[in-house]
């Protein structure tokens, strides 16, 4: 049986299977390898679950019999996938499972923090009277609102046909034009022109070197001061501090962030702000959605002991 190793906990039966056709190294039960436990554990490994652990030069070098790395959801800027190219190594991610939840997660954070439901759940558990009937903190509904999407991939094309129906105008940006059926009913624009002209701006593109820190200090300088911000990306897509200080300064009016750039770090300002929705990277998560995905990595790691093709392999 070939060996392979799996970083972060799956569920009993889905470890069962695999453990029918390959030489199982993982965890004890509820938890995780840590990375010199991987390093030590790859030299003969045919294939890794990279989940929580970044595979770079290093972990190649030491897993020189790797044939294939297989990771959770749709990101995968934790692996070096050019690196594991030269060396042959299959890369596949896993983003079928998490497109519909992480879009849901998109729109929920757009209406939490547009609605100030979040704010209001605070208050009223406080006091429930003295906030009953309030009119100072007034939502924004988003009917008319226009949407600005960064990233027109499959989660950001499904967020588009939510926010449709919720009687928003959409626009997007992405590194190229789509096919007019694949555009969702949106208009492309260009990016200076989005965050100018847009009400509610929803990240939901891959982490890269062309995107790390797309949002800045000047993007923020562009945005309407009644803008309100969304990520389930990456937290780097945003250059954090400079989004704690357009939300200071009011250049911004809130944000609904599931991702951080030092996770699971969140900067103590983003926490003390009323105005902010935040959630710990759960995008991807919901019922029956991790089994799926899970069960996913498992079939692509068997396809590749076959000699199949894999799906969603990244470096065919």
């Amino acid at each position: 049986m070939r060996k392979i190793i799996v970083c972060a906990p799956f569920l009993p039966s889905v470890m069962d299977e695999l453990r029918q056709h390959f030489e199982v190294v993982t965890a004890p039960e509820g938890s995780r390898l840590r990375r010199e436990e991987v390093l030590k554990a790859l030299p003969g490994a045919f294939g890794l679950t990279a989940d929580g652990v970044r595979v770079d030069e290093e972990m190649l070098e030491a897993g020189r019999d790797l044939k294939i790395v297989v990771c959770g959801g749709a990101g995968y800027d934790h692996i070096d996938v050019e690196a594991a190219t030269k060396r042959g190594v299959w890369v596949c991610n896993n983003p079928d499972p998490v497109t519909e939840p992480t879009a849901e997660m998109s729109v929920a954070l757009m209406l939490a923090v547009c609605r100030r439901v979040s704010e209001w759940d605070r208050l009223v558990r406080k006091d429930q009277y003295a906030y009953w009937g309030n009119a100072k903190r007034m939502g924004t509904t988003v009917m008319d609102m226009q949407l600005g999407i960064i990233g027109m991939g499959r989660i950001g094309r499904a967020v588009a046909r939510r926010a449709r129906a919720l009687g928003m105008t959409i626009v997007y940006h992405n590194r190229h034009h789509l096919t007019s059926e694949l555009e969702e009913g949106a208009k492309y624009m260009d990016l200076a022109k989005l965050l100018r002209t847009s009400d509610v701006i929803s990240l939901n593109l891959p982490l890269g070197a062309s995107s790390r820190k797309l949002l800045g200090r000047a993007e923020f300088e562009l945005m309407k001061p009644t803008a309100f911000v969304v990520s389930t990306a990456r937290g780097a897509v945003m250059d954090e501090a400079a989004l704690v200080e357009a939300l200071e300064r009011g250049k911004i009016a809130g944000a609904g962030l599931d991702v951080f750039e030092h996770e699971p770090g969140i900067p103590k300002a983003l926490l003390a702000m009323e105005n902010v929705v935040l959630t710990p990277h759960r995008g991807g998560n919901a019922d029956g959605v991790m089994e799926a995905s899970m069960r996913e990595r498992a079939r692509q790691l068997m396809d590749a002991d076959s000699g199949k093709i894999p799906a969603n392999l990244l470096n065919p």
